[in-house]
């Protein structure tokens, strides 16, 4: 079994890294913006009180550009063009990481308040586009809200946190409880339970099980204005 320590340390597994985000890794590093804007247009600015408020609120706050440009790279062709072309996706930012739900809703609080965009991110295995933060503003990594938080025999209802992997969801039911969501997307290993949901995932045996909404019994959300 894969001990929760390992699982928030993240260990390797062949050639990714079991329990943490691993998009494409390119060998220049990026150490100040471009003046080519990549993907972004208009991004928003994050102003330095409140990245200070962020930081009381939230596990960690990460600014520089190298800082956004890795968290923030995806599996989408489109945006490994534009930064092996010399102009990162999605250069400008604020990555903020949190690991309860407290502290999500504290983030979104703080954005509402003050009208900034936020992108939720995660494994960010999507090959779209479509979790980059094109408009700038924060990204809210929930990678390290990854709690198995209960399992119920009777009706077979699994209780799991979003930022869970799906490799460690899929063993902890199969080892602990002898059980299969029998969900199986092509990017399994490096995707989170919250994105097959928030994506609406189809796996490989989709025409067995369903897809991901056909699997989902109900959800807690925070809203926009942290609620």
């Amino acid at each position: 079994m894969i001990s929760k320590e390992a699982i928030k340390r993240g260990y390797n597994r062949g050639n990714y890294v079991v329990g943490k985000h691993t998009p494409p890794h390119f060998a220049a590093s990026i150490t100040e913006t471009p003046d080519r804007p990549g993907l972004q247009r208009d991004a928003v600015p994050v102003d330095a009180a409140t990245i200070d408020a962020l930081r009381r609120v939230a596990d960690e706050v990460l600014t520089a550009t190298g800082d956004v440009v890795n968290w923030t790279r995806d599996w989408w062709a489109g945006s490994m063009m534009t930064e092996t072309g010399g102009a990162p996706a999605t250069p400008r930012g604020v990555i903020v990481r949190a690991s309860t739900v407290e502290q999500i809703q504290a983030v979104m609080r703080i954005a509402h308040a003050k009208a900034i965009p936020v992108t939720v991110s995660a494994g960010r295995s999507n090959v779209t586009g479509a979790a980059l933060p094109v408009r700038g503003g924060i990204v809210l990594d929930v990678c390290d809200l990854n709690a198995f938080l209960g399992f119920d025999r009777d009706s077979q209802i699994v209780e799991v946190e979003a930022g869970m992997f799906g490799d460690i969801f899929e063993q902890t039911i199969q080892q602990e409880h002898g059980m299969t969501m029998g969900h199986w997307p092509s990017s399994f290993a490096i995707s989170t339970v919250g994105g097959w949901v928030a994506c609406r995932g189809a796996g490989q045996l989709s025409t067995r099980y369903g897809k991901i909404e056909d699997m989902v019994v109900g959800m807690d959300v925070v809203l926009a204005d942290g609620r």
